[in-house]
Parts: structure tokens; C-alpha cells; sequence
């Protein structure tokens, strides 16, 4: 594409500043409207008389990620093309406040494994956890360092975290071994891995993510401990038929694609079948609870470290088969407050029952709702009301509103649970967390990148001239709206450190070892 003229970059600008103030459920938190707008302002006056999409992405940024919102995004529209940019090839996890070296692709970096990293090219750590402050919007501190880590091993955003134009030969990278002492790494920029990924061999064996990025099985000979692992929430069919029911097509038209590239557009019997197809999560956890029960199995480990998002139908479907209807809609979970937009049509096609666009597109219905709640006690009347609300919502889930209707499958087998996350936990990964502790689980591992108080669910958009694309929260969450410390990062009982990280010689899975250690222990035993 060639590169952008001034009134191009005019124009787009002012219609990412339209859609952020008309979409976003509140814009002007960070500041209020007068220093959103006299940032816009500025960077008018700052563009260029042309400029390269990657160079006007650059200039954006900074005002997307002013809204301190990890869900609202800016990007290129075919960032596929990264891949072809040259990149550090290391890979980071987060621990407390550092970043750690997890995974090399050099056999000559393997001894550097766990160690923390204090700067890169002479940017110190905290220099550069700044400046990622500036370039993409953050839910709390550990969300920050994540996408610090993805940053690190990207290709535009790494330059645009070092100051440089464009790819150096190599860079040198300032690190702390576990022992205190310090080391100097120069590590080469290249386009392709120079080796398979290396990372140290884990002593846990846990069973590999399906097609549909969940998976089960027991870690011990005797059943006595099963394991639930949840991946990107994006691939289940439950999750297909909600967006199918609201008219959220994308992820519909996307995977009909993947199956059907160069294929005519879908019909709805297309889609049905395509839906139809996915793997069920409700029939997942069926077989689960099954064999659960039938050998008696005390505990249940429930792996979100690598659930960055997707669809939060899942939360429900996993409470209602261990902890049962009664508990599920007694579920004290907090409210959202929703803003609809002209965007959101375009998202979505039409607007839910009750909703509109006046007064802001603003609907408190939730909130209010949460209130009254709070203040009755619960009441056959309410507890009927509450029942009514669940039944209505298993029109969005056939295939779980089958399992609900069978009724023998509610609290099927309760176990003790035990959630492990990491900082990768994010999104609806999250939402399972929460409810699963909201439900008494004990919580093990790395805190979420996700904040409990949050703007989430996102609309798309692309400028018109730039094509630069990216979503846009529409959802005000407060999962702890009388708890803002919760709200803001949600601690485990039992958190990882960097310490128990050197006690496992920063095995991939530490977490999990920890977990297990603390239930031989007879520590989490409730």
C-alpha cells in the first residue's frame, strides 16, 4: 500500500477519535474529555505531510492505550505479514514484578534459562515497562509485564520499545541469573527460529489440548486427582452457538473460511452444520464428571494458564457440573454496564430486547438489578426470578440447554478444586477463575493479567484510508464492584514466586508441581 497523505491520516484520525468517544463505555475516564481531546488535538498537529501505515500506526498508539483498557486495541489488518520482520528470538514468563527468560532457540542460551531480565541495548527493565505503558492499554501491573513479554519477541513492537527504525544486527541483553550474579547475552535478530524452541523438560505430564483447546485426564494411577485444561475459549461449539444466536458473525464466517477457504458465502444450513461439527464442551465435561465419579476422585485441578480469552459461556456450563443449578443462580457475580453504539450494530446486526442508543447507547439495567439483589434477602421469589433469568439464557447454548434439561448431570461429582492461573490468564479465561473461587476453590499460581473491575467484550473496527484495524471494549465489568483491591488484581492463596520457580529448576509446568506439592501436604485440605 502506499503510503499516506496528510488529510488521509486527518481523517482517520478523527474517526478513531469518533468511534473511541461513541463506542467505548467510558473514554474520558483517564483524564476526562478535555485532555482525551487536546490529546487528539496534538497529535494533529504533530502528523506528518505523509507517512507509512506502520509509521501512523505508531503515532496512534499512544492514544488508544490512553485509556488504560487492555481490551481496546489498534493494529495493521494484516499483521500476518510480522512474520516476515526480523525478531529476538527468546521467549519471557512473568514471576512477581521481573520478566523471566522460559524458552531459548540457541543451544548456547539454554544456561541462561530463569534468568530475570534487567534491560535490553542499554533500556533498563523499567524503562522499557514504560514505555510498553504507552504503546497498548493495561488492565493492572502483571497485565503490563505480559504484554511486555509478547512485545519483547515482536517484531515492529520491540523496535518501536528500543527507539529504532528498523532491526538491528543484534542486540544485547542485561540479565540476573538465579544466583544474583549478572550476565551480558548479545542475541541476533533473525526472520525464522534458528532452532526448535528449548526450555527445560517438565516433571508433570499433562494431557495435550484437543481441537477444541480442552482437555482432561488423571495424574495419578489412582484417579485420586484429575486434571481440567483450558486453552483459548475460542474453539468450542457452545461457544459458536452463542455468537450464532446474537448475531456476532465473525468467528462463525472465520472458521467457515479456515474449513472452506476460497468457498462461497455460508448459508444458515451451512452454518448449522459447521456448528453442529465443533466439539462440545458440555459433552467434554460429561465424560469427565463420569469417570470422576465412578472412581471417587477427591481432587480436581482446573489449568487456566493458558486461557487468554474467547467466549464465557464455558464459566457456566463448568459451575453447573460442579457445583450445581442452586449455586449457579444464587451466584453473586457482579454486574456490567453496557454501552451500545453504532458500532455495535455493525457488529452485531440489532440490539438486544429493552436496549437503545439514546442516553449515551447506556444500560444500567444490570447495576441496578445487582442492587436490589444486595439489599432482599433471598427469597423463593427471588430465588424463582433468578431460575427464570437461567432457563432464558440456555436459549443462546442448545447443546448445554440439553444437558440442563436431563437434569442428572447438575453437581454431578463434586470434588475439592484447586484453579491455577497465570499471567496469560486473561479475558474469559478469567471468568472461569473468578467463579470457580467465588465457589470456594482454592486459588494457586501466578495472579491473572485480567482485573476483576475491567472494560471487556470488544467490537471491531477498521479506519477507512489506513485500513489499521482493532476492537473496542463496550462492556464497563465490575466483577467486584465493593472490592476494588480484588477488582484490581486478584492474588492467589498460594502464589508462585521466583523462588519456587528455582526449586523446580523453572520447569515449564511449576505451577502444577506446586499445586500437587501443597495436596500431598494435606495444605489445601478444606
Amino acid at each position: 500500500m502506499s503510503s499516506l497523505g496528510l488529510q488521509e491520516m486527518r481523517e482517520d484520525l478523527m474517526e478513531l477519535a469518533n468511534v473511541l468517544a461513541t463506542s467505548h463505555p467510558d473514554p474520558y475516564h483517564v483524564g476526562g474529555p478535555i485532555a482525551f481531546h487536546r490529546r487528539v488535538a496534538e497529535l494533529e498537529c504533530s502528523l506528518p505531510q505523509e507517512a507509512s501505515r506502520e509509521a501512523f500506526l505508531r503515532l496512534l498508539r499512544p492514544l488508544v492505550a490512553s485509556l488504560h483498557d487492555g481490551h481496546t486495541t489498534i493494529r495493521l489488518a494484516d499483521e500476518v505479514h510480522e512474520n516476515s520482520n526480523p525478531r529476538m528470538w527468546l521467549d519471557w514468563d512473568v514471576v512477581g514484578d521481573c520478566l523471566y527468560l522460559s524458552q531459548v532457540y540457541r543451544p548456547e542460551h539454554v544456561a541462561l534459562v530463569g534468568a530475570r531480565l534487567l534491560g535490553v541495548s542499554e533500556v533498563p527493565f523499567r524503562e522499557l515497562a514504560a514505555r510498553m505503558a504507552e504503546l497498548e492499554g493495561y488492565d493492572n501491573d502483571v497485565d503490563l509485564l505480559r504484554r511486555l513479554s509478547k512485545a519483547l519477541a515482536h517484531p515492529s513492537l520491540s523496535l518501536e520499545l528500543l527507539g529504532l527504525d528498523r532491526a538491528p544486527e543484534n542486540s544485547t541483553l542485561l540479565l540476573q541469573r538465579p544466583d544474583g550474579t549478572e550476565a551480558l547475552l548479545v542475541v541476533p535478530w533473525s526472520v525464522g527460529a534458528p532452532g526448535d524452541p528449548i526450555f527445560v523438560p517438565s516433571n508433570s505430564q499433562c494431557p495435550p489440548l484437543g481441537p477444541a483447546q480442552i482437555s482432561w485426564g488423571f495424574l495419578d494411577e489412582h484417579k485420586r486427582t484429575a486434571i481440567l485444561r483450558v486453552g483459548e475459549l475460542m474453539h468450542y461449539r457452545e461457544a459458536f452457538e452463542v455468537w450464532r444466536e446474537t448475531g456476532y458473525t465473525h468467528p462463525l464466517e472465520r472458521r467457515y473460511e479456515e474449513e472452506f477457504p476460497g468457498g462461497r458465502a455460508p448459508t444458515s444450513e451451512d452454518l448449522d452444520r459447521m456448528v453442529a461439527q465443533v466439539p462440545s464442551a458440555t459433552e467434554l465435561l460429561q465424560t469427565l464428571f463420569t469417570e470422576m465419579r465412578s472412581a471417587h476422585t477427591k481432587w480436581l485441578l482446573v489449568d487456566l494458564r493458558s486461557a487468554p480469552g474467547g467466549n464465557s459461556a464455558f464459566a457456566a456450563i463448568l459451575g453447573y457440573f460442579l457445583f450445581g443449578l442452586e449455586a449457579l443462580i444464587r451466584d453473586q457475580e457482579g454486574y456490567q454496564i453496557r454501552r451500545y453504539s453504532p458500532l455495535y450494530l455493525e457488529n452485531y446486526g440489532d440490539l438486544p430486547d429493552g436496549a437503545g442508543l439514546g442516553n449515551g447507547g447506556y444500560d444500567f439495567r444490570e447495576e441496578s438489578e445487582w442492587y436490589q439483589r444486595r439489599s432482599e434477602s433471598w427469597t423463593s421469589q427471588l430465588r424463582d426470578s433468578a431460575l427464570e433469568d437461567f432457563m432464558e439464557s440456555l436459549k443462546f447454548v442448545p447443546t448445554f440447554a440439553s444437558a440442563v434439561a436431563e437434569q442428572q448431570w447438575s453437581g454431578a461429582w463434586t470434588p475439592q478444586v484447586v484453579v491455577v492461573t497465570s499471567a496469560w490468564t486473561y479475558s474469559a479465561g478469567f471468568d472461569v477463575a473468578a467463579m470457580l473461587i467465588r465457589h470456594g476453590a482454592v486459588h494457586v499460581g501466578v495472579p491473572s493479567s485480567q482485573a476483576g473491575n475491567c472494560f471487556i467484550d470488544t467490537l471491531r473496527f477498521q479506519l477507512t484510508h489506513s485500513r489499521l484495524a482493532g476492537t473496542i471494549s463496550f462492556k464497563k465489568s465490575l466483577l467486584y464492584p465493593e472490592d476494588p483491591e480484588s477488582g484490581a488484581l486478584l492474588r492467589p492463596r498460594y502464589e508462585l514466586t521466583y523462588q519456587h520457580l528455582c526449586t523446580y529448576g523453572f520447569d515449564p509446568h511449576a505451577s502444577l508441581s506446586l499445586a500437587l506439592e501443597l495436596i500431598d501436604q494435606g495444605d489445601l485440605s478444606q
